[in-house]
């Protein structure tokens, strides 16, 4: 059976795409089971004729697209294009249509949905689809049934071995947003693990796992697979800078990791960076020091927040402030560097919040800054408490997503985008202010820069621009260089890619 899988991928800051683990392992599944494949990775607005005609050259019998609630809005469009290809049954899947999937399938050009994990199920549609049997009882898939909806059961796939490995070379990596970014290294991105025990309330993974067994939903990939997956890639892209492990929770399973650490550093040798839950039983001296040894060259912690009590109330973090400085700081003891995912404009979010945020990542002498703005995604605890509350959110993403999308009387749409767009400046006055003496009128640096943080916020209300943003990005980008140079200079030392990550 012939499958096109369509990936629509552009948002604007993000030009060629990125490499998706989920496309790859479905294309891989479905050749393994026979089925001819072809992928459109579609990196750029395409105009109807052009996405029909590259159709018809194919001519499926499925035509499956997979989104992300960013880019849902084209699939509704081109489902519907699609309904010139005769014969041809249309589906979806993606983290959309898992975390939404009633909306999903409320679009009228859309047969099915998929809502569940989709190797084994898609798999067995097209089987059934090619021995005309009835395909409506499909687990992981929602059906059109008169004016309802058929929804049949998820299914888990407990042991991820017994999939093949995902399907890289569908994807053209040389033209891809990590591989050829401008000024940047080269990445090659893996995905080991499902499932994650913990419940914030921002993340997927929450609902994702809300319909399995808990005490399963938790899989890795073995470390030799893993490890051969990394090898196999490197083999046909030797160029790559550094790997990037992307898994939420890469120590929470210590048998793995130890053997996995092995395995990287007898047979890789490629610096690559990946992500551990702040969390006593989960991250110690003893796994830093193993992680450097094997080539881990930065760790990632999900900070997203820096009030304590903020971060567990609203989001479910259940870290103190103490931990997390903790972290970084054992972090850099190991000259390992350490990047903080960092969130505004959340619920209930405030001007004061959002310094407490910067400050909290200033004094845990945290090397890079990744930061991004909140929406609340269908599926999600804190999508219901917007909803709740009444607060505005934006129907569709801009073309230029990242933006403040939600609008709430505790805090400016206008504020939440310039403190996320100049965190690095703050981060670096922030910096600056804890190694400074207390002012001679007896007032410290850090309420000093409070005071002017927040007058210029004020000031700037209803005034920005273009010519004004782009300018605050060039210096947030500078003031990140000379943050690590002056704060982190031992470090630094310790190659140009920590520079230009």
């Amino acid at each position: 059976m012939k499958v096109a899988l369509i990936y629509p991928d552009f948002p604007a800051w993000n030009v060629g795409g990125c490499y998706y683990t989920g496309v790859a392992s479905l294309s891989a599944s479905l050749k393994k089971a026979g089925h001819e494949v072809m992928f459109m990775h579609i990196t750029w607005p395409i105009d109807k004729a052009q996405f029909i005609q590259r159709l018809k050259e194919f001519s499926p019998q499925i035509i499956g697209f997979s989104a992300t609630t960013p880019m849902f809005k084209y699939v509704e469009e081109w489902a519907q294009w699609a309904r010139e290809i005769k014969g041809a049954m249309i589906i979806c899947g993606g983290i959309h249509s898992r975390m939404d999937p009633e909306h999903a399938i409320s679009v009228p050009a859309i047969d099915a949905v998929c809502y569940g994990e989709g190797e084994l199920s898609l798999g067995e549609l097209c089987s059934k689809l090619e021995d005309q049997q009835d395909v409506t009882a499909t687990e992981d898939f929602l059906f059109k049934k008169g004016e309802g909806i058929m929804k049949n059961p998820l299914k888990l796939i407990e042991d991820l071995d017994q999939l093949p490995d995902p399907d890289r070379d569908i994807f053209d990596h040389h033209r891809l947003y990590d591989y050829n970014k401008k000024d940047s290294p080269s990445i090659a991105t893996f995905i080991f693990s499902r499932g994650c025990p913990f419940d914030c309330s921002f993340c997927s993974n929450t609902r994702l796992m809300r319909n399995y067994d808990k005490s399963k939903s938790l899989r890795f990939v073995s470390p030799r697979r893993a490890v051969g997956q990394i090898v196999k890639h490197l083999t046909k892209y030797p160029n790559t800078d550094y790997v990037r492990i992307d898994d939420t929770n890469i120590s929470i399973n210590r048998k793995w990791l130890i053997e996995f650490c092995r395995l990287y550093k007898l047979e890789v040798k490629k610096p690559y960076m990946c992500q551990v839950r702040i969390h006593p039983a989960l991250f110690n001296e003893e796994i830093v020091i193993m992680l450097k040894d094997s080539g881990c060259f930065l760790l990632i912690f999900g900070v997203e927040h820096g009030n304590e009590e903020y971060r567990k109330r609203v989001l479910n973090r259940e870290m103190t402030d103490d931990e997390i400085i903790s972290a970084f700081k054992l972090c850099h003891k190991h000259r390992l560097a350490t990047r903080a995912f960092i969130m505004f404009g959340t619920p209930y979010e405030t001007v004061d919040l959002m310094l407490d945020t910067i400050k909290l990542v200033a004094k845990s002498e945290v090397f890079d800054l990744s930061s991004t703005m909140f929406y609340p995604f269908p599926g999600t605890e804190l999508y219901d408490v917007c909803r709740n509350e009444g607060f505005k959110i934006a129907d569709t993403f801009s073309p230029a997503w990242p933006v403040a999308l939600l609008e709430q009387p505790s805090v400016s749409k206008d504020s939440v985008y310039l403190v996320w767009r100049a965190s690095r400046i703050l981060l670096l006055a922030y910096a600056f202010c804890y190694n400074l003496p207390n002012r001679g009128d007896g007032t410290s640096g850090v309420e000093f820069a409070d005071e002017l943080i927040r007058s210029t916020l004020d000031k700037m209300e209803g005034h920005i621009t273009g010519p004004f943003i782009d300018n605050l990005a060039t210096y947030d980008s500078l003031a990140h260089r000379i943050y690590k140079s002056i704060f982190h200079p031992g470090i630094c030392a310790q190659g140009d890619l920590l520079l230009r990550i």
